[in-house]
C-alpha cells in the first residue's frame, strides 16, 4: 500500500511538471518555432553535404571497398601460408581492376592481380613466416585513376594474426617472478605470473590445445622439485594464464658453482612441450641471488 501511495505522488508530481512546461511552451511558441526552423535549415545543409560527398564518390568510380576479407591456409610444416583476399568494391564499373599487394619491411613481399567473379575480386599471396606484414588492395579504373586501400598493417593491425604471421604460428610461454625468499631449505615465490599462448593459426586438420603446466625447480639442469599449475583460459584467443602466490620448493645444500632455475613447462595436446626460465639463483657469500632474463 505504501508503494502505491509513492507511485500516486510521483504521478501527480509529473503531471504538475508537464502542466508548467505546457504553459511555458504556450508563452514561448514563437521562440520554439524559430528554433525548429533553424534545425530544419541545418538538416537541409547536412543533406546537401551528404549528397555532394556521394556524388564525389560516384565520380571516383567507386574506388573503395564495401567489404573485404583475408583468410589463411597454412603450409605443411608451418613454414608459411597462402593468404587469400576477397574484396568487394562499392561500385564496379567496366574496366575496373584490382591488385593484392603485401609489404614486409617496406619491401614488396607479394604482388598479385585479382580476378573478378562477378561480385568480388580475389587473389592469393604466398608468404613465408615473418612478422610485420602490411596488406593493401589497389583498385584502378579505365580512366587511369587508382586507390591504394590499407587492409591491415603493424600500425593498423585489423587482422593481427596475419600481420604477425610467424608469432601466430608459434606456441610460447612466459614466467614472471615477483617477491621471493629462501629460508630453512625452502625457496618460496611470494608472487609471480605464468602465461601460455597457443598458436592462433595452424595447418588444416591440426588442433593444438593446452594439456597441462607445471613449475620445475632445476639444480644444474636436473629437476629437484615441481608443482602443477592450473593455468585457466585467459582473455585472449588461445591464452592461458595464472597468478602465482606463496609457492614453495625444497632446496638442497648448495655450493658456490651451483645454479637453481625455475622453469615453466607447458604440455600441448600434440605432446609437444614449450618452456621458459623465469629466474636463476646463484650462491654468493652464503646468500642466494636472483638473476632474471
Amino acid at each position: 500500500m505504501h508503494k502505491k501511495r509513492i507511485l500516486a505522488f510521483a504521478c501527480a508530481l509529473l503531471a504538475a511538471v508537464l502542466a508548467v512546461t505546457a504553459a511555458g511552451c504556450k508563452a514561448d511558441t514563437s521562440e520554439y518555432e524559430k528554433r525548429i526552423s533553424e534545425l530544419e535549415a541545418e538538416n537541409a545543409a547536412l543533406r546537401a553535404q551528404i549528397d555532394t560527398l556521394s556524388a564525389q564518390l560516384g565520380d571516383a568510380g567507386g574506388l573503395y571497398l564495401s567489404d573485404w576479407d583475408l583468410s589463411a591456409s597454412i603450409w605443411e610444416g608451418s613454414g608459411g601460408a597462402d593468404i587469400t583476399l576477397t574484396a568487394t568494391p562499392a561500385a564496379f564499373r567496366d574496366g575496373m581492376t584490382a591488385e593484392f599487394l603485401v609489404y614486409l619491411d617496406s619491401q614488396i613481399a607479394s604482388s598479385s592481380a585479382c580476378s573478378w567473379d562477378g561480385t568480388s575480386f580475389t587473389a592469393k599471396a604466398k608468404l613465408p613466416v615473418a612478422d610485420g606484414y602490411s596488406y593493401f588492395c589497389i583498385l584502378s579504373d579505365n580512366a587511369g585513376e587508382s586507390s591504394q586501400i590499407l587492409l591491415s598493417s603493424p600500425e593498423s593491425p585489423v587482422e593481427d594474426s596475419l600481420v604477425y604471421l610467424q608469432t601466430s604460428l608459434t606456441a610460447y610461454c612466459n614466467l614472471f617472478l615477483g617477491d621471493w625468499s629462501a629460508q630453512d631449505g625452502k625457496l618460496t615465490i611470494g608472487y609471480g605470473y605464468a602465461q601460455a599462448q597457443l598458436p592462433r593459426l595452424a595447418e588444416s586438420g591440426t588442433n593444438v590445445g593446452f594439456r597441462g603446466a607445471r613449475l620445475v625447480l632445476q639444480l644444474n639442469g636436473m629437476e629437484i622439485d615441481s608443482q602443477n599449475l592450473t593455468l585457466p583460459e585467459g582473455e585472449g584467443e588461445g591464452s592461458y594464464e595464472e597468478a602465482l602466490y606463496d609457492l614453495s620448493f625444497t632446496v638442497p645444500q648448495l655450493g658456490n658453482d651451483d645454479q637453481l632455475d625455475l622453469v615453466l613447462e607447458v604440455t600441448l595436446t600434440t605432446d609437444g612441450v614449450i618452456s621458459t626460465v623465469g629466474g636463476s639463483w646463484f650462491l654468493s657469500e652464503g646468500q642466494l641471488n636472483l638473476v632474471v632474463g
